[in-house]
């Protein structure tokens, strides 16, 4: 039991270790940042001669990347010689909130004219069995 306890407690150690640098390195850096994008910095660390950001958007992401240099030197470890800026994943809410038109199902009418307007094409011509395909995924009834 007692070395379970250690081994526990060794690790919690380390993981406490990690986000004090962590957070460290993140104030280095926000020094150089606007505060708009130090809201935007969600995390940083240094990983194979690498200084590794993670960021909101792409937007912010191109705008790290141009600040790449100042960015390097703020970190202040001279063995980082690069800079890898990373997006964070959105949230399904975050995705959901974001949308940009919403698929709707045509109407039978709606296909039927599209069906008509499709037969008048020539039987042979790529288009017309296009669309033929596609009513028939939408509406297999028609």
């Amino acid at each position: 039991m007692q070395t379970l306890f250690s081994r526990h407690q060794h690790q919690l150690a380390s993981l406490t270790e990690q986000l004090q640098s962590r957070l460290s390195l993140r104030e280095r850096l926000c020094s150089c940042l606007s505060p708009k994008a130090q809201q935007a910095l969600l995390d940083a660390y240094v990983k194979d001669h690498s200084l590794h950001l993670l960021t909101t958007n792409a937007s912010w992401a191109s705008r790290l990347r141009l600040s790449a240099r100042q960015l390097i030197q703020a970190c202040a470890d001279p063995d980082v010689n690069q800079l890898s800026v990373h997006i964070a994943a959105q949230t399904a809410e975050e995705s959901t909130s974001k949308t940009l038109f919403t698929r709707t199902q045509p109407d039978e009418g709606t296909l039927t004219n599209l069906l008509s307007l499709s037969q008048q094409l020539d039987p042979k011509d790529e288009l017309r069995l296009s669309l033929q395909k596609l009513i028939q995924v939408i509406h297999p009834k028609i």
